[in-house]
């Protein structure tokens, strides 16, 4: 919460209350996921398979499809109700690119509004397949997980490639496996032929449409570190609460200084920043203490689980960091993922309970 706006009596009823009740509901579904994750792996299959259906819905969706109209005629229905004119414009645009058949710059984002939104449940369901695939050696899992890195592609969302690149390399770089010394070598190279090629081939990853092959999107991208700096100088001019006004006041002091138009017109575009924009500086020593909190239960656990978990949450940031929404707001689905922290504990322990009654068993036989 605000504080500022909460002592001054600005705060909306209407937001506080949407918040909330969001909130909640977030807490109360997860909850009831673990509940279903603990009684049969069954219920969990379902739910990675509707995530599949939200991915083929985003593929056809694209202008390269022969079904993109009609999937967005869909979509609009599902909007119908909307508002919103950030919503009808994005609707609107989609229909720009397809009824053009623009597919160089079309940013995939399937039944969600924007592909920012796909991105943050793209890295949370990348994460549960993936788990899931550690857990249950099933091949349906890395099928899944192709598909999600697939249509991760398409969203042209270059943080969200980013975190799923450390999460799947990083877990092969440090994960406990027998051939360690061969997955680090190979990661070692690809790592240096990666920058080489980024080296020599900056010509070219500076032209075409595609924002994967640009290094500059050509828009806000180069003036991002500015929005960074501007938010994070408001966020230490006033710890206890920023309004509109407070935000402004330090986005005229930062173009005056930097004379870059874009720190006038975008907000911070950082996730991690927003912290302090929506919770006051209270929001970073709670944020500080809930990964605290989740490191401690993930050191429980066996190791090869405990590099995973801790790499989904660098992970989460990573994405997270480049984008404006705020931690743990928007994304219900990797309120998922962190449930499978005590899923993962749960399973261990039956196991362990169960060896303990075999061993108790043949104990008592041998007698």
């Amino acid at each position: 919460m605000n504080l500022k706006l909460a002592i001054w009596d600005k705060l909306e009823f209407e937001i506080v209350y949407t918040e909330f009740t969001k909130s909640f509901s977030f807490l109360a579904f997860s909850f009831l996921f673990l509940l279903i994750a603990k009684k049969d792996i069954k219920y969990v299959n379902l739910l990675v398979f509707v995530h599949f259906a939200i991915c083929i819905f985003a593929f056809l969706q694209h202008p390269l499809s022969p079904f993109a109209s009609q999937m967005l005629e869909i979509k609009r229905f599902l909007y119908s109700s909307a508002e919103s004119d950030r919503i009808l414009g994005k609707l609107k645009t989609e229909g720009v690119y397809i009824d053009g058949g623009y597919g160089g710059r079309f940013r995939l984002a399937g039944p969600f509004v924007t592909s920012i939104n796909f991105a943050y449940f793209a890295i949370s369901s990348v994460i549960i397949n993936f788990y899931l695939y550690l857990k249950y050696k099933k091949r349906i899992y890395l099928f899944y997980l192709a598909v999600l890195l697939v249509a991760s592609f398409f969203t042209q969302t270059r943080s969200l490639l980013l975190a799923e690149i450390i999460l799947i390399f990083g877990f092969l770089f440090f994960g406990p496996f027998k051939k360690q010394g061969l997955y680090k070598m190979a990661i070692v190279l690809g790592l240096s032929m990666a920058l080489l090629f980024v080296y020599f081939g900056k010509d070219y990853l500076s032209t075409g449409d595609s924002r994967i092959t640009k290094i500059s999107d050509g828009q806000h991208g180069d003036g991002r570190p500015l929005l960074w700096l501007t938010a994070a100088h408001t966020v230490v001019n006033y710890p206890f609460g920023i309004t509109a006004e407070n935000y402004m006041e330090v986005k005229k002091e930062m173009f005056i200084r930097y004379g870059h138009p874009i720190i006038l017109t975008m907000p911070s575009h950082n996730g991690l920043i927003n912290i302090g924009f929506q919770y006051s500086f209270l929001g970073y020593i709670l944020f500080f203490f809930l990964v605290i909190f989740l490191l401690h239960f993930i050191n429980l656990l066996e190791p090869k689980y405990a590099v995973f978990f801790k790499l989904a949450l660098v992970a989460y940031l990573i994405n997270a960091f480049f984008h404006n929404n705020f931690v743990l707001s928007e994304d219900y689905t990797f309120y998922l993922v962190l449930m499978l922290i005590p899923l993962n504990m749960y399973t261990e322990n039956n196991l362990l309970e169960k060896n303990d009654q075999i061993g108790t068993e043949k104990n008592m036989i041998e007698i």
